[in-house]
């Protein structure tokens, strides 16, 4: 113990003296006034004074180092378990060149489209010149299907031609929308996307005991709160291709489906997999839980089972956990660690 404590105390001693030579040498370097040989002769002739002043600091700091090292000590044998919770946090990118690209794209699928409705459009005026028989029938058979209430049937040429041309002309129009889809794009990214960031969330057991049986709540108050990856693709601008008109008439039976954004909300996972963590989590609009079966001494593990959340944060200081445990002697309430991981390219990650 006594030898630490003096290697330790060499080491500061000695280190403010090397301190001195730093100093010099700033001074040197940046204002061109070589000190060296005034500090030298200040400390020779003030040898003693000067030594003792630079063993009183380092004294001072190695019994500082060794108090605050004895609190911790104190604290870890008395309270064992004790966590680390770290938000990974991206910030949300979507950048407008990418844009222009897929707009671009879907400008070359229009003209490709164009010329297929043109040519459909060509067939069709000069089978309404064909006062044939078979003409005739198809609207027989358009009229009765019409009248018997049967939603599957044939429309006219006439009304179908009506339709492609409209079709058409929309199809003519999209290019033209490109400027005002990129400006909604800017709006959007400027506003909706300003704070959203993609948040995924780990935890260290930073105590000196294993634990089980670990229940976390991960709080996020005032403003901050989660937003689901359907919820954020809700407000995306959207400048669809035109949809081509249907020669037949189908009505269309909705099947209701469960909010895919709810599936993962409540899940169960059985046990008897020794590498799977979580029995339950829950994810709520401003708050997270989640129950852990097992954690080691120095073990760090990813919170969730989903890669990340999308989450409004406007303000990092009120993102805060409160954790209980089987063998924690009370609720451990901390502030959450935020780490920022760079962006989050919406496009490419999805």
């Amino acid at each position: 113990m006594i030898i630490e404590y003096l290697k330790r105390l060499l080491t500061k001693w000695f280190g403010k003296f090397t301190l001195i030579t730093s100093v010099s040498g700033f001074i040197l370097f940046y204002t061109n006034i070589d000190t060296r040989d005034l500090i030298v002769n200040i400390i020779s002739s003030n040898l003693l004074n000067v030594s003792l002043i630079f063993l009183f600091i380092a004294t001072y700091q190695v019994w500082n180092d060794i108090r605050l090292e004895k609190q911790e000590l104190e604290y870890k044998l008395k309270n064992p378990i004790d966590y680390e919770i770290k938000a990974l946090v991206k910030k949300v990118k979507l950048d407008i060149p990418n844009l222009e690209d897929i707009f671009d794209k879907k400008i070359e699928e229009s003209k490709q489209l164009l010329n297929e409705v043109d040519y459909e459009i060509n067939k069709l005026s000069t089978h309404q010149n064909d006062n044939s028989i078979s003409k005739q029938l198809d609207v027989l058979k358009s009229l009765s299907s019409s009248l018997s209430g049967i939603d599957n049937y044939q429309k006219t040429d006439e009304l179908y031609l009506s339709e492609l041309i409209s079709y058409k002309n929309q199809l003519e129009e999209y290019p033209s929308l490109k400027k005002n889809y990129l400006s909604k794009w800017e709006k959007f990214i400027a506003n909706d996307l300003k704070n959203i960031y993609f948040i995924d969330f780990t935890i260290t057991n930073i105590g000196n005991k294993s634990d089980e049986d670990i229940d976390i709540q991960i709080l996020y108050e005032n403003n901050n709160k989660y937003v689901g990856n359907p919820n954020l693709l809700d407000n995306f601008p959207r400048q669809h291709l035109p949809t081509k008109p249907k020669r037949s008439n189908n009505h269309l039976v909705q099947v209701s489906h469960r909010d895919f954004d709810n599936m993962d909300l409540h899940r169960s996972i059985m046990d008897s997999n020794p590498q799977v963590y979580k029995r339950y989590e829950t994810i709520e609009e401003n708050n997270f839980s989640i129950k852990i079966r097992d954690l080691k001494v120095s073990e760090t593990i990813r919170i969730f089972t989903q890669k990340g959340f999308f989450i409004n944060l406007e303000n990092t200081n009120d993102f805060s956990t409160r954790i209980v445990s089987k063998n924690s002697t009370s609720a451990i309430n901390k502030k959450i660690i935020i780490e920022e991981c760079g962006e989050y390219d919406y496009f490419k990650e999805n």
